[in-house]
């Protein structure tokens, strides 16, 4: 009897990395990644980084380090996405995201990444929003609705009790950018 074969090593995992936007140096990856996906969708690949910079030197008052995190495989860039507050004209406001996943790499969990941090920043985002002069706090659930628990109480009140710093430790910023032009 011999020894038993050595199980086969398992196939090495890609290093998938999220990082922050780091400005107009990400745009040839991000452009990259758009037309990919656009031909994968049957659209021409028509995306180019003038347009890239143009779309995000003019997003009106967004945390791009924060609401854009790029996605990168092996240190090369696979992926991005980006939430938004989009400040409707009725005057409510509503949370967007934009996806952008190579379709070779999809399937690798990539995709739920990227949207839990879409999700997470748009939490945030929704949280606590300067406009104008004032704030627009917002919940996820209802605070004072007669299912949710008293403990939820504390949320509204807290907001109520200490209206007058909500900006503490915060950077200024105001609303998000629109969806008037082409989303990258």
């Amino acid at each position: 009897m011999g020894t038993p074969a050595a199980p086969a090593p398992a196939p090495m995992e890609l290093a998938v990395v999220l990082r922050p936007y780091r400005g107009p140096q990400d745009h040839p990856a991000m452009t990259e990644v758009a037309n990919a996906v656009d031909l994968y969708n049957g659209a021409p690949a028509g995306r180019s980084v003038e347009g890239m910079d143009t779309y995000y030197a003019h997003l009106e008052h967004a945390d791009l380090p924060r609401d854009c995190v790029i996605v990168e495989l092996d240190g090369a860039v696979v992926a991005y996405g980006r939430a938004s507050l989009e400040v409707l004209a009725s005057g409510d406001a509503k949370v967007g995201a934009i996806l952008n996943i190579r379709p070779d790499v999809r399937g690798r969990g990539i995709e739920e990444r990227l949207v839990e941090h879409a999700l997470a920043r748009g939490r945030a985002i929704a949280v606590d929003e300067k406009i104008g002069q004032g704030h627009a706090v917002m919940f996820a659930i209802r605070p004072f609705w007669r299912w949710q628990t008293q403990g939820t109480y504390t949320l509204g009140f807290n907001t109520i009790m200490n209206w007058n710093d909500l900006d503490a430790g915060k950077a200024p910023a105001g609303g998000r950018g629109t969806a008037s032009q082409p989303q990258y």
